[in-house]
C-alpha cells in the first residue's frame, strides 16, 4: 500500500528503488514504512514484502 492505494512491485525490491521509480526525491519527503519513520540513509536496507504500508509525506510551503 502506498498512501492508502494498492501498489504492485517486484519481489525483493528495496524501498529506495521503489521511491525512485515513483518519481519521489527522498530529500523532499518523509517516509513512513509500516508505521515507522525511515531515515534516508537506511532506505536501501528495507526489502519490501506483501502487505507493507508506505506513506510518503511531501513538504509543502506556504503561508
Amino acid at each position: 500500500m502506498l498512501n492508502g492505494k494498492e501498489e504492485f512491485i517486484e519481489a525483493g525490491m528495496t524501498l529506495d528503488v521503489f521511491i525512485n521509480l515513483k518519481g519521489y526525491n527522498p530529500e523532499h519527503i518523509i517516509i513512513v514504512y509500516n508505521s515507522e519513520i525511515v531515515s534516508r540513509e537506511s532506505l536501501a536496507g528495507f526489502k519490501m514484502k506483501d502487505n507493507d504500508k508506505i506513506d510518503l509525506v511531501k513538504f509543502v510551503g506556504g503561508g
